[in-house]
């Protein structure tokens, strides 16, 4: 399979194989399909790795419902087996993934300890040590 779309826990996805492809591309594939992301899976010297965008093409560490999508991808082309653990190469680290089942699909995901420094969670580093507003009064300090 070079390419479908897969949904997740009410979450779809276009899922191919990797290849250079432009933001306004992800866009248009995203609006075409109604997708809420695009991922590309890359398989390099036995390595899954995930490559994910949301709708807008803004690239994203990793996406929970998209890794459960992008098993069952692998699982078709073949690189992913049944009740073996194997590891999903993402911008958020390795994250490790089994199959359960077929019928149901259901996938294990095991997503890491999560981190609560703000330094990891890029969208907030612009609020770092700034006043956070509500209807003008200062609530606190961003930290």
């Amino acid at each position: 399979m070079n390419k479908g779309i897969f949904s997740g826990c009410d979450n779809n996805f276009y899922i191919c194989w990797y290849q250079t492809i432009t933001k306004e591309e992800i866009i248009d594939i995203c609006n075409t399909y109604h997708t809420d992301g695009y991922i590309m899976c890359e398989y390099n010297n036995n390595n899954i790795i995930m490559h994910f965008y949301n709708r807008d093409s803004s690239r994203a560490p990793m996406c929970g419902n998209g890794i459960r999508c992008l098993a069952y991808f692998a699982y078709l082309n073949g690189l992913i087996k049944i009740n073996e653990y194997s590891k999903v190469i993402t911008d958020a680290g390795i994250i490790k993934v089994k199959i359960n089942s077929t019928n149901p699909f259901i996938v294990e995901v095991n997503l890491n300890k999560p981190s609560y420094n703000s330094v990891d969670m890029d969208c907030l580093h612009e609020y770092i040590n700034k006043p956070l507003y509500v209807k003008d009064k200062i609530i606190g300090i961003g930290t």
